[in-house]
């Protein structure tokens, strides 16, 4: 089976953050690294800034199919 080439999407980082209020959210997209990474920055009910963060897996490219990690 031939490989597919890279879309855009697929081929470079990408980075993107919104703002509501003191609240904030951030997506970090490594296709070579195979991870999207979510960050929260959240003011809690003390006034504090608490930090949240998970990864999710990334093991296709979500706008072109291409299988991003070769086995």
């Amino acid at each position: 089976m031939a490989k597919k080439k890279p879309c855009e999407y697929c081929n470079e980082d990408h980075w993107d953050s919104e703002s509501i209020g003191q609240n904030q959210v951030s997506v970090e997209i490594y296709p070579e690294a195979n991870f999207i990474g979510v960050t929260a920055f959240l003011k809690n009910l003390s006034g504090e800034t608490e930090e949240v963060m998970f990864n999710i897996p990334m093991n296709y490219c979500p706008n072109c199919g291409r299988k991003l990690m070769e086995e």
